[in-house]
Order: structure tokens, then C-alpha cells, then sequence
């Protein structure tokens, strides 16, 4: 855990090198939870909402790319959570996005397998990592910067 403390303080000084990072960092785990979120609405709408809305549900989210922009807004908000001080929930975050792969739980196939495995194996290493020393003393020192 020790040496992943030290790639991540070599993330954040990387990520501080660059003048966007200082205006989105406060957004973090909005970007995170939001781009979540709005991946959970398009799945829920498109099982509860009838046969005829779709076209609307295209529009709004394929036309309209806001999926696509969700999906960038959560991997954008994985990258700042992970280097910010609030790491610890970030694996709440990962086990979110195993479950919306898996969401409609009607179509499940080895691939969604494969790729809920590989999140909420992430999910539990960060747990783990969150729980240690080494995570307390990155955040102490990402809040001095």
C-alpha cells in the first residue's frame, strides 16, 4: 500500500500541473456521483418508462449526448476523487458503476461479468487502501497543498 500512497502523491503533483485541475478539483465527487447518476436514470427510465418514449429517451441521451458525457464526467470524477482527499469514497463509487453495468439484471453475459468483477475488485482494493495509514497521511499531505 505504501508504494501505491507514493504513485498517488506523484499523480496529484502531476494533476497540479495543469490549470484546469484547480478549477474542477472542488467538483470531484460531483463529477462522480453525478455521471453515476445520470447512467442510473437513462437504465431506470428505459425499463419503467413504455415503448413509446424511447425516441425521447434517444434524444435525450444519444442525440443529446448526455450518456457519453455522463460516462466522461464519472471517469473524470474516478481520476480527481482518487488524488483528492476524499478517496474514502471512491470505492462506493467503483461498486456503483459494477451495479449499473449489471443493472437491468436481464441480459447478463460474461462480459458484464468480466467488467463488474474488474470494478468491484478496484472498489475492494481502494476499501482496503482507505483502511490503511498510508491513505490518512495522503490526505494530510493533499491538504496542505
Amino acid at each position: 500500500m505504501q508504494q501505491f500512497s507514493v504513485v498517488l502523491k506523484e499523480l496529484r503533483l502531476w494533476f497540479e500541473s495543469f490549470k484546469w485541475y484547480s478549477a474542477i478539483r472542488a467538483y470531484a465527487l460531483h463529477l462522480l456521483f453525478g455521471g453515476l447518476g445520470i447512467m442510473f436514470l437513462y437504465q431506470l427510465l428505459s425499463v419503467v418508462m413504455p415503448w413509446q418514449s424511447l425516441k425521447v429517451l434517444n434524444t435525450l441521451f444519444f442525440t443529446i449526448p448526455l450518456l457519453s458525457l455522463a460516462n466522461l464526467a464519472f471517469l473524470l470524477g474516478v481520476w480527481l476523487t482518487l488524488i483528492s482527499p476524499n478517496v474514502k469514497y471512491l470505492p462506493y463509487g467503483l461498486w456503483g458503476r459494477a451495479l449499473y453495468v449489471i443493472f437491468p439484471f436481464t441480459s447478463i453475459s460474461l462480459s458484464s461479468l468480466i467488467s463488474v468483477a474488474v470494478y468491484a475488485f478496484l472498489g475492494y482494493m481502494l476499501f482496503k487502501y482507505t483502511a490503511t495509514s498510508y491513505a490518512e497521511q495522503s490526505r494530510i499531505s493533499s491538504l496542505d497543498n
